[in-house]
């Protein structure tokens, strides 16, 4: 559940653990094909050079850290979807917390801890 409402986290996990979700060679087996592997992968390609070549550099010379990594990157959609148990949630944002006006988040841990999946 979600942390701020409990209701049902309704999100994709575009990279985890530092890695794409889908490799090169499941998106290839695709045969061109519209599939879940190929959008995560598109997705991932559009974020990696901002994530990679912005983020993660000024991050690491304000923490001034070498050893900083992504480690999760998803997209969280708070709309309308079925709660696991027939039936519908609609949520279109949370209650008032931190960044509730923000167009995007960043959540960044630091510690190694949810890198292990022991958060």
């Amino acid at each position: 559940p979600d942390s701020v409402d409990g209701l049902p986290s309704l999100h994709l996990n575009i990279i985890s653990s530092g890695r794409r979700m889908f490799d090169d060679g499941q998106v290839k087996r695709s045969g061109g094909k519209t599939t879940l592997a190929t959008c995560v992968n598109e997705l991932a390609d559009l974020l990696e050079p901002h994530l990679c070549d912005t983020l993660l550099p000024r991050i690491k010379a304000m923490t001034n850290s070498s050893t900083v990594e992504i480690s999760d990157v998803f997209i969280r959609s708070y709309g309308a979807s079925k709660s696991g148990r027939g039936s519908e949630v609609t949520r279109y944002g949370l209650s008032a917390h931190y960044d509730v006006t923000a167009a995007t988040t960043c959540v960044i841990a630091l510690d190694d801890i949810a890198s292990s999946g022991r958060n």
